[in-house]
């Protein structure tokens, strides 16, 4: 059983959600003090397909990640017409256990995913580092440099490529684009990475 203090009254689903993953992180997280060559990633508030996108990103790129909370599979598992109590899918309870061995952590979003990344340094002594979410280029290059600083290993040419043709994409629709004024709504987490974005296709966005 995790234990996690969520009051409707405090914060929005995103305070919920992130004391949700800290309990995580306090229930479940050990260190045996045998490091394990895998990172911690905390996706944040994200879809389970962004999650399924980040272990993809992190697999071709040689690394072993420990993404916790995981609705990939679960949240989003096939349709078979038969019944699944429990899908396939998500993050083994043992794997988050072992997030404790990992060399470090990587949360994606402080909103969602910074109280559970400190809470796990402090407790396991897993070096953590906040990013924004990795949307967009520039949050994107930051993510992908993150990976490769705690590997030690170099970006795969296929990363390139998939970022040479956004580069080429951006640049095709420049004119479309330009100094257009966008209204943006959402989480704080995801609004400021798609800012940046717009920013970065020369867009100009407003809140709400």
């Amino acid at each position: 059983m995790i234990h996690a203090n969520t009051p409707s009254y405090v914060g929005s689903h995103v305070t919920g959600f992130s004391n949700m993953v800290k309990g995580i992180v306090k229930y479940l997280s050990e260190a045996t003090g045998r490091k394990r060559n895998q990172v911690n990633v905390i996706p944040g508030w994200v879809e389970p397909s962004d999650m399924r996108e980040l272990r993809r990103i992190c697999r071709t790129m040689g690394i072993n990640p420990n993404i916790f909370p995981d609705t990939s599979d679960v949240l989003d598992a096939p349709l078979t017409g038969q019944h699944e109590f429990y899908p396939r899918g998500g993050a083994p309870v043992d794997e988050i256990r072992h997030s404790g061995d990992s060399r470090s952590t990587l949360a994606l979003g402080p909103t969602a995913s910074e109280a559970a990344a400190l809470a796990l340094e402090e407790k396991c002594e897993v070096r953590a580092e906040v990013l924004e979410l990795p949307i967009g280029l520039l949050a994107t290059d930051r993510f992908i440099n993150a990976l490769r600083h705690r590997s030690g290993i170099r970006v795969p040419g296929f990363i390139t490529d998939e970022r040479g043709r956004l580069v080429d994409m951006v640049a095709d629709m420049h004119q479309y684009f330009y100094r257009k004024r966008v209204a943006l709504f959402g989480d704080p987490d995801q609004l400021v990475s798609l800012a940046e974005f717009l920013v970065t296709m020369t867009c100009v966005p407003s809140t709400l």
